[in-house]
């Protein structure tokens, strides 16, 4: 039997070997990247350098080149199997194996964690019969690397559709990765591809009395609550599979942030877009909306939808390949159209129709807070949901994404819903429906441009209807008067507070109901 000591005496001798072959800095890669050598080959060029010693010229290798193919390799599936660094959508992207997602890196940190490597090698042998102040120096500065992070993009590259959600089996929570069929709460792992998740821990049977009762339950009757959990359902998983848009309206102060903003808690502000319609058809917009799922238009005017870059917003949200340009980055990427966007305003937004009201009708989710703003509103119930009822809200979402499944992911509105969504559809057109309304074609009646527009204003104030831009609606008016009866605008109708002086207006035209 072989005593302890000669045992011990064995592993200090394999130890000692082991170290005295990491003595060349070729065998200090390739020993701890044997994979990537096995693809790449050496890692390093070296040759002979003569050296004066004590009046004599010796020969020490000497590292002169690097092997542009290792270095961009190193860091990918084959040297760091359990934390690999992938690009993909104009990125590097690393896993993180503590946080269990893919962060976006950029190119000046793979450089340096290249260089630190090169670094450490030259420290480690550094003083032994080896010339390794070139990693130090030449070899590891950014011009040098540019290279291998060129050649990195390459080596290291994934399609466009690496992130892209392929199932709804699971939700990346902060604390692991639920399994939605049986709520089991799995380890994160690199192979669900993921560079999102929840910023709420998942907890079997958490509550959120705050919520349901003192927001939804004083703000929205029981088919909005129902809309907007399965709304919430559909924002977890980070795809909107029913290309939808949710547009919130109505009652100032009457609790539409508040649940935009308990949605943003559990999503993740990380997670979160601001939608900008005036910015979308600018170049690199949609490139930095790259890596969110839910984009938030909180507290918008009435016109945000008639912005020209609005028209971009349907594809946006219809899961097709999207075309977008990454600042710094050369050529285009493909980003899927799948972002699940929420629309939060006082006033009631109108879009341009056009010829898309079908459209429209199949993407707006009308959520309407119209209930009395409450006499003693808490201002701090936000922070109290966000604070005490977090995973509570999350399971109640989950509650939402069970429906939704049910349904194969599609949102069935009952009749009150859909009357609220034409409701929508219809103030967007309230100039032309003003016309076909209120004004009608009657023998030797005059109406001035004035008179139309006092009248245009009364009707939509009776409707809570935006009246639109005043540079747009006048010549919407013309244009449906003209369409409807065949009558255009006239520079002599003659003023009715005046007794000279003409104003343009109508001849044949008059308002229903009025004597002339």
């Amino acid at each position: 039997m072989k005593s302890p000591k000669s045992e011990k005496t064995k592993t200090v001798s394999l130890e000692a070997k082991k170290k005295a072959k990491l003595k060349d800095p070729i065998s200090w890669f390739t020993q701890r990247f044997k994979d990537v050598y096995d693809r790449h080959g050496v890692p390093l060029d070296m040759s002979l350098k003569p050296v004066q010693k004590e009046k004599k010229t010796t020969k020490v290798s000497r590292v002169t080149q690097l092997n542009d193919a290792f270095f961009a390799a190193v860091f990918g599936e084959l040297g760091y199997p359990d934390a690999p660094t992938h690009y993909t959508q104009g990125s590097f992207y690393r896993y993180n194996t503590d946080s269990g997602i893919y962060d976006q890196i950029s190119d000046g940190a793979l450089e340096m964690r290249i260089c630190a490597l090169l670094h450490r090698c030259a420290k480690e042998i550094k003083g032994k019969s080896y010339d390794v102040d070139p990693l130090m120096f030449n070899l590891s500065n950014s011009t040098r690397l540019g290279g291998v992070i060129k050649r990195a993009k390459a080596l290291l590259e994934k399609p466009d559709t690496f992130f892209d959600n392929t199932d709804a089996a699971f939700i990346p929570c902060s604390n692991g990765m639920l399994r939605i069929e049986d709520r089991e709460l799995l380890p994160f792992s690199q192979s669900y591809h993921i560079r999102n998740k929840l910023d709420v821990d998942y907890v079997r049977d958490a509550k959120c009395p705050l919520f349901l009762g003192k927001l939804l339950g004083d703000a929205l009757e029981l088919d909005q609550i129902n809309l907007a959990q399965r709304w919430g359902g559909m924002a977890l998983l980070g795809e909107n599979m029913d290309h939808r848009i949710l547009l919130t309206m109505g009652t100032s102060g009457g609790g539409k942030s508040t649940f935009i903003n308990a949605m943003i808690g559990v999503i993740g502000q990380s997670n979160i877009g601001e939608l900008r319609t005036d910015q979308l058809c600018d170049r690199f917009e949609l490139g930095n909306l790259l890596g969110k799922t839910v984009l938030i238009g909180n507290d918008v005017p009435s016109d945000f939808l008639l912005k020209p870059g609005a028209t971009k917003l349907k594809s946006m949200v219809a899961g097709d390949p999207m075309s977008a340009e990454i600042k710094g980055a050369t050529g285009q990427i493909s980003v899927k159209g799948a972002f699940n966007v929420a629309i939060a305003s006082n006033s009631v937004v109108c879009v341009n129709i056009d010829q898309d009201l079908e459209a429209w009708r199949r993407r707006i989710l009308p959520l309407i807070f119209n209930k009395p703003k409450p006499k003693n509103k808490d201002t701090g119930l936000l922070k109290k949901i966000l604070d005490q009822e977090k995973p509570g809200v999350l399971n109640w979402m989950l509650g939402g994404l069970d429906a939704l499944r049910k349904d194969n992911f599609h949102f069935a509105l009952n009749e009150n819903l859909m009357k609220q969504t034409d409701n929508f559809l219809m103030s967007s057109r309230a100039p032309e429906i003003f016309v076909e309304d209120c004004l009608e074609e009657r023998e030797g009646a005059k109406l001035t441009k004035e008179k139309v527009t006092k009248s245009y204003h009364e009707y939509c104030k009776e409707r809570d209807w935006p009246m639109g831009s005043r540079k747009s609606y006048p010549g919407r008016i013309a244009a449906k008067i003209e369409h409807l009866f065949g009558i255009t605008v006239s520079n002599d109708i003659k003023a009715e507070d005046r007794e000279d002086g003409q104003v343009k207006g109508w001849h044949g035209i008059g308002v229903k109901g009025a004597d002339m």
